[in-house]
């Protein structure tokens, strides 16, 4: 969903954030992309000191420790990258502070990139994605779509178009049936997690 007030990105500067990831999101080797604790501080960072929003570290820290392994958290870290970037984040702070009008915006973050890993990992690994063009500007559109961001000189419907085109012919085998799945149990885990951390916090 766009927002009245976000800033456009233009398709230049999606590229220009894609082609200059930081190599230690990149790397597969990268200590946040093969150490659960070393992701869980770079994702809560991300989200707190980037994005400027607050979220309950203990139930982050329970959800990764228990639904990621090496191949998502290498695109959450690819996603985090992009939307980091000095091209991308004036645009993502604002569409994050919108978001906060119409969402829970913790939970709604948590499950929409968590759900994009899950969905993604299945059949485009993060090589694929840093390698071909396709699969980039799949994965930066994907993001822009999560946080409301528009991209310049594109209407809405131009822009869901050219992702639908984009998807990989693999991600089009996945049934919906697949993606309803995988976000009720997203919110399962997050709504007992946060059960589960409420009486600790009183």
């Amino acid at each position: 969903m766009e927002h009245p007030n976000a800033i456009a990105v233009s398709r230049r500067d999606i590229a220009r954030a894609m082609d200059n990831l930081p190599r230690a999101l990149t790397d597969a080797g990268s200590l946040a992309a093969s150490d659960k604790a070393a992701f869980f501080a770079a994702f809560c960072d991300f989200l707190n000191d980037v994005l400027g929003v607050a979220v309950p570290r203990d139930v982050v820290k329970n959800l990764i420790d228990k639904e990621l392994d090496s191949a998502r958290m290498r695109l959450l870290l690819l996603c985090m990258g992009f939307a980091a970037s000095a091209h991308v984040l004036p645009a993502a702070r604002r569409a994050a502070e919108a978001l906060q009008g119409a969402y829970d915006v913790p939970e709604y973050l948590l499950k929409e990139l968590f759900l994009l890993s899950f969905y993604m990992a299945k059949v485009v690994p993060a090589d694929a994605v840093l390698a071909h063009k396709d699969r980039w500007e799949e994965l930066a559109r994907k993001v822009l779509a999560i946080l409301g961001i528009p991209i310049e000189g594109e209407t809405a419907a131009e822009s869901k178009a050219i992702l639908a085109n984009l998807d990989s012919v693999e991600m089009q085998k996945l049934s919906s049936e697949l993606e309803v799945v995988i976000r009720k149990q997203i919110q399962d885990l997050l709504a007992a997690e946060a059960a589960a951390a409420k009486p600790s916090r009183e």
